[in-house]
């Protein structure tokens, strides 16, 4: 079971889990933001991509939602929707 710091609903999802594509990553901050398919914008940190390596353009799926800075929500844990290439 899934636990959220804030209520799914509360932090703009009517689901605990949602989908969306990278916009944004800053390796030197290891801090990007997340375009979900309902178009809000979603924070997150390295922490949250477990073994993913963060890129834009990467459709994820958002497993879990916190609250953060500034009330917006923040994605606490983040899995690729397709395989990544092999560098």
């Amino acid at each position: 079971m899934r636990r959220f710091l804030c209520k799914p609903a509360d932090c703009g999802y009517a689901l605990g889990v949602s989908t969306g594509v990278i916009t944004d990553y800053d390796p030197a901050d290891g801090l990007g933001w997340i375009r979900t398919d309902e178009g809000q914008d979603v924070r997150f940190s390295l922490t949250a991509c477990g073994y993913t390596r963060p890129e834009v353009g990467l459709r994820v799926r958002i497993l879990g939602l916190t609250e953060g800075f500034g009330g917006n929500p923040k994605a606490t844990l983040i899995e690729p929707l397709e395989a990544q290439s092999e560098a």
